[in-house]
């Protein structure tokens, strides 16, 4: 599995833009059925770490190659705590997103978290194809 085409890309949102039922949306690439991605903020996704979990290390050398994701090379904790990949200053997680028309199957990568006292927000970095 490799990563495709990049279908949406990067963008930050506040906490409030999720409580008050905000959602990231686009089209599937290939049936264009609406794909809707809600956000929990202390429920969604998995530690980019745990990808090669379900695939390959391939997604996962295509990601920090891309800079989609970076090492946190100075070994401090992220807000999840988990953070061996990271965004800008979050733990980076992923989240495969199926297309309910054609099944089709896209990679989300976000962070969640407070990047600056008083300053939550979530770090969408994008939705990518997933090719065999």
């Amino acid at each position: 599995m490799k990563l495709g085409n990049q279908i949406l890309g990067p963008a930050d949102f506040s906490f409030d833009y999720f409580i008050n039922n905000g959602f990231i949306g686009c089209s599937c690439s290939k049936c264009a059925e609406k794909l809707i991605i809600t956000i929990q903020l202390h429920n969604s996704g998995k530690p980019v770490d745990q990808i090669i979990d379900e695939f390959d290390e391939t997604i996962l050398n295509q990601l920090i190659e891309h800079k989609i994701v970076n090492l946190n090379r100075d070994g401090k904790q992220g807000d999840l705590g988990f953070s061996k990949y990271i965004l800008w200053h979050l733990d980076a997680l992923y989240s495969i997103i199926t297309c309910k028309s054609c099944s089709f199957n896209f990679l989300a990568i976000f962070g969640i978290g407070e990047i600056q006292p008083g300053r939550d927000q979530v770090q969408f970095k994008g939705i990518w194809e997933l090719k065999d």
